[in-house]
């Protein structure tokens, strides 16, 4: 569901086209109309997005970078803004739908796969867990023991300069 709030005083949003696009990795593979609305000054009203939702789920099955724009335009033309005039849009991001997956290669089969909001990858007789939050190792589990003593965290240092000095 998505909520529309018209916050005008005086004008009924009936004279304005509610558009939708989806985006997949940059690219527009989906755009259409929603239906028209009444709705009355300072009311809101949820309508029904569940198709686009089903869509939007749909390319990101994939694991690809996807989101949903939605766009008010003007209808007809006003004094102050042409017709197709875009008056407010919004974008979301859709999480990606994350599913374990294996790959192989010369040093043999990795299996990567989400757990809450980090990333555990499998190889051999290691297990490793990276941050979703910091992106950082949090955990190293090596013939089951654990490598790290705590999850890492981020060291910045730099050589003093000149200008350091006073």
């Amino acid at each position: 569901m998505l909520t529309i709030e018209n916050r005008m005083l005086a004008c009924d949003p009936n004279g304005f086209s509610l558009l939708y696009e989806i985006l997949r990795n940059g690219k527009v593979i989906e755009q259409g109309a929603l239906p028209k609305m009444s709705l009355a000054a300072c009311e809101s009203k949820a309508i029904d997005v569940s198709a686009v939702a089903s869509s939007a789920e749909m390319a990101a099955r994939s694991g690809a970078e996807v989101f949903v724009t939605f766009k008010l335009l003007q209808d007809d033309p006003s004094p102050w803004a042409s017709a197709g005039h875009v008056l407010a849009y919004e974008q979301f991001p859709w999480p990606v739908a994350y599913a374990s997956r294996v790959a192989e290669n010369s040093r043999g089969t990795f299996l990567a796969k989400r757990s809450g909001d980090d990333i555990e990858i499998a190889h051999g007789n290691g297990t490793y867990r990276i941050s979703g939050k910091t992106g950082l190792p949090e955990s190293m589990i090596l013939s089951g023991k654990e490598a790290l003593r705590r999850p890492m965290a981020w060291n910045f240092w730099r050589a003093l300069t000149d200008n350091d000095k006073g």
